[in-house]
């Protein structure tokens, strides 16, 4: 007798950023570190065809959880580069911190 395919977690899906209705298929067209396509989405789902562009403003609220991700990493690098460099003037701690979020650009809007 064939085994069904185990169906991924939820969890898991969100973290391979895989399709929400089946979990199996990919969201993104290249990987994250394609810094010149990082941000390209698939139309729709290769394996079920779940539309992904649902209606104008659909993700709208990914960007408060992306303005999140970008507060809480302000936040831990300010900490980190004021007990690492505590030397360091501010303006030096703002480009690192800058820099820093520049970095994590592609995570943030993949995960967002």
């Amino acid at each position: 007798m064939k085994e069904a395919a185990k169906h991924p977690s939820r969890l898991s899906a969100i973290a391979h950023c895989r399709c929400p209705k089946c979990r199996d298929g990919e969201l993104f067209e290249r990987p994250a570190y394609r810094l010149d396509a990082f941000f390209k989405m698939y139309p729709m789902c290769p394996n079920c065809k779940q539309d992904f562009q649902i209606e104008p403003g659909f993700y709208m609220g990914a960007s408060y959880i992306g303005y999140g991700f970008t507060v809480i990493i302000t936040l831990i690098g300010t900490f980190l580069y004021a007990f690492v460099f505590p030397e360091a003037s501010e303006w030096t701690v703002i480009g690192g911190i800058i820099l820093t979020i520049f970095i994590f650009i592609p995570l943030i809007f993949r995960y967002a």
